[in-house]
């Protein structure tokens, strides 16, 4: 059986193995949805083109959530299975998926992610009211018309007020991604840019910016960034997938819960506006001590084991 054929490679041609996975399998995964949704959702090669670009998709939720789970699942979760696989021989080892962390810190990670939501509110207001130089025209008009369409979209994703699209959604933006986007830009891509230039911190860092590249969103660029770095830590310190794939999974799945809450009336304000305006700056200052406090505990934990 051919295995672990990657294992002595250069971690530049463990990149290009990625990046080779990441494409042949988007398209082949996404070849595939495309087929089974024809017969699925009795669509039509039009109506399936329009969905994918975005021109008419409100009517066709189903089949546009059908279609992302299939793009995440090809484009990030297979390909980091393959390439961990191509490259150790063992997926599982090799992801830091054989490494349980104690349930201290699970509680720590759940209490870094919901500290850090007003921090991260902040962050992202500062990232939107960014500048653009006037030589760039209308650039900034075009991405946030862009980023408006891919925010309507999410809405209608997550305007359900049934506990099966409820499910779904959390499946779709929680699990996937979660596990995915975890596997491939901290199980791979981080660890390939440590061996690759013997540091953690910049394995870490370029990790984390091309994990925000990849979600092709200028207004989130820098809180992404800061997110999938405390991701990377994380992995550093506990050399366990799990506490990264619990926060990621955190961070997503609290958006789909407050707004499933929100658009039902069970709560009555907007979790993304918490440390993002003058009223709720107090909160944002709090979120910074205790994200130190936690992550300092994190990283202690670790120093001693």
């Amino acid at each position: 059986m051919v295995y672990g054929v990657f294992r002595d490679a250069h971690p530049l041609s463990k990149l290009v193995l990625v990046g080779f996975l990441m494409v042949t399998s988007y398209l082949i995964i996404l070849g595939l949805s495309i087929l089974v949704a024809s017969f699925a959702f009795d669509a039509s090669w039009e109506v399936i083109q329009e969905v994918l670009e975005l021109k008419d998709f409100e009517g066709h939720t189903a089949l546009l959530k059908f279609l992302q789970m299939g793009y995440s699942t090809g484009l990030f979760l297979v390909p980091a299975l393959l390439g961990a696989w191509l490259i150790s021989g063992s997926t599982y080892n090799y992801l830091g998926l054989d490494n349980t962390p104690s349930t201290g810190n699970y509680l720590l990670v759940i209490l870094i992610m919901f500290s850090a939501i007003p921090l991260i509110n902040f962050i992202a207001q500062l990232n939107y009211s960014i500048p653009f130089p006037d030589r760039l025209g209308d650039l900034k008009e075009r991405i946030l018309e862009s980023e408006q369409n891919s925010e309507l979209m999410m809405d209608t994703f997550l305007n359900q007020e049934s506990l099966k699209g409820f499910i779904v959604n959390m499946i779709m933006i929680a699990l996937i991604p979660s596990l995915g986007e975890e596997f491939l830009f901290r199980g791979l891509v981080q660890r390939i840019f440590t061996e690759w230039t013997k540091s953690h911190h910049v394995g870490v860092w370029i990790g984390a910016v091309l994990f925000s590249l990849m979600h092709f969103q200028f207004f989130g660029f820098i809180p992404r960034i800061l997110l999938g770095a405390s991701f990377g830590y994380m992995l550093v310190w506990s050399r366990s997938m799990w506490l990264p794939v619990l926060a990621h999974f955190i961070n997503n799945g609290l958006a789909v819960v407050f707004f499933h809450l929100y658009f039902n009336g069970k709560i009555q304000f907007d979790l993304d506006k918490v440390g993002a305006v003058d009223e709720t700056y107090l909160y944002t200052f709090l979120s910074g001590l205790l994200l130190i406090l936690f992550m300092s505990i994190l990283y202690a934990k670790r120093s001693i084991n």
